[in-house]
């Protein structure tokens, strides 16, 4: 997934969000439509300040078990 920086004001953010969620989902430009984006809009700009750091562990494979009475 290819990161996209966002450039402008919170309106704009929010304004964006609600034309996809009309266009995508076929939700209607209303009051509650317009609360949602600007919810959606301030935890999207919330989060875009944080810094997520990921510990990597190494994977290792399951041991196969062997069942006892079948030894084969």
């Amino acid at each position: 997934m290819e990161e996209v920086e966002f450039r402008g004001d919170v309106e704009s953010l929010e304004s964006m969000i609600e034309d996809m969620a009309h266009r995508v989902y076929g939700l209607a430009k209303n009051d509650k439509s317009k609360a949602a984006a600007k919810m959606v809009a301030s935890r999207l700009l919330t989060l875009s300040g944080v810094k997520f750091e990921k510990e990597e562990e190494p994977i290792r494979p399951g041991i196969p078990r062997k069942e006892e009475g079948h030894n084969v």
